[in-house]
């Protein structure tokens, strides 16, 4: 990792593919939890304890001020 360091968790952005077949594929390899529902993150956790986040891109369009000023 960065400085020495371990990182906690891998991270992944998947394209080309809707959240339900990702979640269709992944729950081969494990548990799937939709941890992240609001930004598309689905968490794969493997029977041997190891957690992957994956990512499907979205877009967002800034309607108001702040961090909840989006759809």
């Amino acid at each position: 990792g960065l400085e020495g360091r371990t990182p906690k968790d891998i991270d992944f952005e998947v394209y080309n593919i809707t959240k339900e077949n990702l979640i269709q594929l992944l729950q081969k390899y494990g548990e799937v939890d939709e941890r992240g529902v609001a930004f598309g993150v689905i968490v794969l956790q493997t029977p041997n304890g190891d957690e992957y986040e994956f990512a499907i891109p979205r877009k967002d369009n800034k309607t108001g001020t702040g961090y909840t000023g989006f759809t």
